[in-house]
């Protein structure tokens, strides 16, 4: 009835400039016209969809939580959702807002968002907008919300699986990635793991051989051209006198980078 008597346009209008709880009714309403297929993101005006995310940072809840909601249906625009979404949201905030914020709607809108943004983006982009998103302290606000007292609601714990398989789905071409020795990225990949791991004992070993100690650790191999000790080889799970060709095919190149992190 409403979009019948040209009332789209003060809608539109109301999103943009309206305040408080005429605002957040506003947002509401244009996002139940695209449900319904009466207006499109396409026939917006220009700088609407900016205006719309800009509204993610408002302090109103009402508002914030209804802005929420309508991004996230933005984020699912195969175009721009990247386009705009991804350039105009405040990644920080958003993350602040799963974190520090009690109500549900708001939390549940927000990791909604953020998941539709990863898996709408382009696939080129995906991982990018990933790992975006976890360097805000995302998986540290999710941890908060599976921790709180009372548990997850179901909406919730959908978002947080689905967050999961994208995470898991991302990763699958570095868990399909096979170790090779003759590759400079994986042996230095597997280098700073052995450095990691062993620095301690290296300095100790160094301190050791600078007083006249000796500090040797054994037999060594060579692993993608560095030398390495056979009982670090083991300690990290690797058998003597074995390829580590061989021995990383379960897990691929994933394997070490989480034994690196």
């Amino acid at each position: 009835h409403l979009a019948r008597n040209d009332g789209v346009p003060l809608v539109v209008k109301f999103c943009q400039t309206a305040a408080g709880s005429s605002l957040s009714h506003a947002l509401d309403c244009f996002a139940r016209l695209l449900d319904h297929g009466l207006v499109t993101w396409e026939a917006s005006p220009p700088g609407f969809m900016e205006v719309v995310v800009s509204h993610v940072s408002h302090s109103n809840i009402n508002v914030l939580r209804s802005a929420l909601a309508l991004v996230e249906r933005l984020a699912c625009h195969p175009k721009y959702g990247y386009e705009v979404v991804n350039q105009h949201i405040n990644f920080g905030k958003l993350v602040e807002q799963i974190d520090t914020n009690s109500d549900l709607g708001i939390q549940l809108n927000a990791v909604n968002l953020l998941n539709s943004l990863v898996m709408y983006a382009p696939p080129e982009h995906q991982n990018e907008l990933m790992e975006k998103t976890l360097g805000t302290g995302f998986r540290k606000a999710l941890m908060g919300l599976v921790r709180k007292a009372g548990g997850v609601n179901p909406e919730l714990a959908h978002q947080l699986y689905l967050f999961q398989a994208l995470t898991l789905n991302l990763a699958q071409p570095r868990f399909e990635e096979r170790f090779a020795e003759s590759n400079a990225a994986h042996a230095a990949a597997l280098h700073d793991l052995f450095t990691c791991a062993f620095r301690r004992e290296s300095m100790q070993s160094q301190n050791k051989n600078s007083g006249g100690g000796g500090g040797q650790h054994g037999a060594t191999e060579s692993v993608g051209g560095h030398t390495v000790s056979q009982a670090h080889l083991v300690k990290l799970g690797f058998a003597r006198g074995v390829s580590v060709d061989e021995q990383m095919a379960p897990g691929g190149m994933l394997a070490v980078d989480c034994m690196n992190y």
